[in-house]
């Protein structure tokens, strides 16, 4: 068998893809760089030393990198200039975009994206997916980088402190989210961006080298020998106070993800990734997740419900 590199599977991937619990936690406040300890109590726990409270302060008072960016007719993000090496200088892509308005009447948009630096792993699946960056406006035109604790300028980093984790090769964010919940100690508060905790719902992938042989994308079939290392993704989550310092929390699933990937034979056996969350009534968040059906050969949609935001359990196909 042989391996084929990510970029001999890019094209063809995303050619289809176009196609297509009663307890109290506390956050690390930001500057601080506390480990939340783990809590046999609690329906959920925080994964690692994950929480990037460390130096800069809140969202609003962290530096901004601007020099050497680059844009052009069109761009309200381009790619950075200059040789200094950063989470996003080969590419960047997946936004996830939020609308705030201060007490004051003012706006804040904020701006979530995964990026790539140059020496990101090589034999990782060729997605838009690796660390998490920040981008912050007024408008929602003009947008400014902003510089996070974790490496190379990222505010969400993929896990390189557990080796049995779900997002172990890469991660991005799905959506998020603010949610007031009775879980988290201070959720009361108002934060950097209204009432409640922002839960990013995020999706990774392990170093699991994924055999494709004979599956088909968009029409093509891909060769005998196929692997694709971090195809097999699950969902994820991470709370913070204000948007910048995140802190992973531990789902269900022992890889930390809320849930796994479904048996074999199952419509969403191969992954689960790209949430997003609609809170459509007190105590009923739905989450819409994308897969790919071996069997059916075609991309879908899978439902999952949680009452908190914390444990989900998954509804089946919505859309295929």
């Amino acid at each position: 068998e042989r391996m084929l590199s990510y970029r001999a599977v890019l094209a063809v991937v995303l050619a289809s893809c176009m196609q297509s619990a009663s307890g109290f936690m506390s956050l690390p406040s930001p500057g601080l760089g506390s480990r939340i300890s783990p809590s046999s109590s609690l329906p959920f726990r925080p994964r690692g030393a994950h929480s990037a409270g460390a130096g800069r302060g809140r969202a609003r008072q962290a530096e901004i990198l601007m020099a050497g960016e680059l844009k052009g007719p069109g761009l309200v993000l381009g790619p950075r200039g200059g040789s200094e090496e950063f989470f996003d200088s080969k590419s960047f892509a997946r936004p996830v975009i939020k609308r705030y308005q201060t007490v004051e009447g003012d706006e804040n948009w904020r701006m979530w994206y995964s990026g790539r630096d140059s020496d990101f792993d090589p034999e990782a699946i060729g997605i838009a997916t690796g660390r998490t960056g920040l981008c912050e406006s007024t408008d929602g035109i003009e947008w400014k980088r902003v510089a996070g604790d974790e490496p190379l300028g990222s505010v969400l980093d993929f896990n390189t402190e557990e080796w049995w984790g779900y997002d172990t090769v890469h991660t991005m964010a799905g959506d998020v989210q603010i949610i007031a919940t009775d879980k988290v100690r201070g959720s009361s508060a108002v934060s950097d961006a209204g009432y409640g905790v922002n839960f990013m719902f995020v999706s990774g992938g392990d170093a699991e080298e994924v055999d494709m042989s004979g599956a088909s994308f968009g029409g093509k079939t891909l060769p005998d020998g196929t692997l694709i290392k971090g195809l097999r993704m699950r969902i994820g989550l991470a709370l913070s106070y204000d948007g910048l310092h995140w802190t992973r929390m531990e789902g269900d699933h022992h890889s930390g993800a809320v849930f796994d990937v479904g048996e074999e034979g199952e419509f969403d056996s191969l992954m689960c990734g790209w949430p997003q969350v609609v809170q459509h009534l007190p105590g009923d968040l739905r989450m819409y997740y994308t897969t790919y059906d071996r069997q059916s050969e075609r991309w879908s949609v899978g439902l999952a419900r949680s009452d908190d935001g914390f444990k989900w359990r998954k509804e089946g196909m919505v859309l295929s």
